[in-house]
């Protein structure tokens, strides 16, 4: 990988630990602000949980997931150089096979990873701010709960000013400048 970003792991096992991620790969990493917040949020569901980390990038919320105890987390990416920056940061880190990598998109792989690494109790969906499927991710996670436990927990980073259009009221919402996150339960 040439030139390389870089971000780091915000808490748990691996805290500290940096991950590269390819310039100019068209990506908008979580910030560690957020990371914190979410995983503060969903900290007594974490430990041992299977996630799934959709839109993966930079792979920094997945990887973050591992960090802090999930069981398993899968990723899904669709940008070849930012699954080979997972694949070499997961390697760094030692994740070995608690980490899995789907590469695609979200709307080709999620039925297939859902159905051979699901159910999942814990599902991050950080799609393009521009992204013009919020309506269908939404109606299969939140309506259908496509490849979800009874008691997952969905959580969607979005754009503040334009939040999607989702089926559900969210069980709770943070804001962090321009980047919102809402969380959903049944």
């Amino acid at each position: 990988m040439d030139a390389v970003n870089r971000l780091r792991i915000v808490g748990g096992e691996f805290k500290g630990r940096v991950l590269r991620y390819p310039r100019g790969a068209r990506i908008r990493p979580t910030a560690e602000a957020v990371r914190e917040a979410l995983f503060s949020a969903l900290q007594e569901y974490v430990g041992g949980a299977r996630f799934a980390d959709l839109f993966a990038g930079t792979g920094a919320v997945g990887l973050e997931a591992l960090s802090r105890g999930a069981t398993r987390a899968v990723l899904i990416e669709k940008n070849p150089r930012c699954v080979q920056a997972i694949r070499l940061s997961a390697a760094n880190l030692g994740a070995g096979e608690r980490l899995v990598i789907v590469a695609g998109t979200v709307e080709e792989q999620w039925e297939r990873a859902a159905e051979e690494h699901g159910p999942f109790d814990l599902v991050f969906a950080d799609p393009p701010y521009a992204y013009a499927g919020w309506e269908h991710l939404a109606a299969r996670l939140l309506e259908e709960r496509v490849g979800l436990t009874e008691e997952a927990i969905v959580v969607f980073e979005y754009a503040w000013r334009r939040p999607p259009r989702v089926p559900q009221e969210a069980w709770r919402q943070k804001q962090f400048g321009e980047t919102g996150l809402s969380f959903y339960r049944k």
